[in-house]
């Protein structure tokens, strides 16, 4: 099941496109663009949908993300914590401009983040 392309969110330094994809209990939410005060509320509100929709694994693809700011750190320790013991949510990010900043906030210590889609959809 594919929910397909969102139309892009104007306001920020550059527009978020976000793509959800689901099949076999895994949902992948792919995400492009600027996370920023602007943008990240359209994520919160993709992802919390996929997560409502009880996949047993829900992975973040991060890697064409071009800015994460404060904002979007909130949104991934949110659905973290939203997704709780029930869901398995992950982050896939080998980019730079995302993971580093999830390594100086600590995100790395609490969320669990793959280099690849692959590693991240495999993992027990």
């Amino acid at each position: 099941m594919s929910f397909g392309e969102s139309p892009p969110v104007s306001g920020g330094r550059t527009d978020i496109t976000v793509r959800v994809d689901s099949a076999d209990g895994m949902t992948t939410v792919s995400v492009a663009g600027d996370l920023d005060m602007t943008t990240t509320p359209k994520l919160q509100r993709i992802v919390t949908k996929a997560l409502d929709e009880g996949p047993q694994t829900l992975v973040l693809d991060l890697d064409e993300v071009s800015f994460l700011g404060s904002d979007g750190i909130a949104v991934l320790l949110r659905c973290h914590q939203y997704a709780g013991a029930r869901i398995s949510f992950r982050v896939v990010t080998a980019n730079p401009v995302s993971l580093r900043p999830m390594q100086l906030t600590g995100i790395t210590d609490v969320v669990p983040i793959f280099a690849t889609r692959e590693e991240a959809l495999g993992a027990g």
